[in-house]
């Protein structure tokens, strides 16, 4: 990114950014991490199927029987 991309210089711009922490005690935005979405969040199992599928299309499973084998032998189960 350029500093024309912003329309402003780099001095320019801390000095706005300090300008508004003081004026609003603290950071003038909001801060947050971005989460594409939660790995973690319950899925129905219509949800769940999609998924697999999409995930059988793409060659990116493994038969359950082998990934025990192999969780086994890497840890001594």
């Amino acid at each position: 990114m350029d500093k024309k991309d912003l329309g402003t210089d780099t001095t320019t711009a801390i000095s706005i950014f300090l300008t508004q922490a003081v004026a609003t005690n603290g950071v003038p935005f909001e801060i947050k991490r971005q989460i594409e979405s939660n790995p973690y969040a319950p899925m129905t199992e219509a949800e769940m199927l999609v998924k697999l599928e999409k995930s059988r299309e793409q060659g990116m499973f493994r038969d359950a029987d082998l990934v025990v084998s192999d969780m086994r032998l890497k840890y001594g189960l």
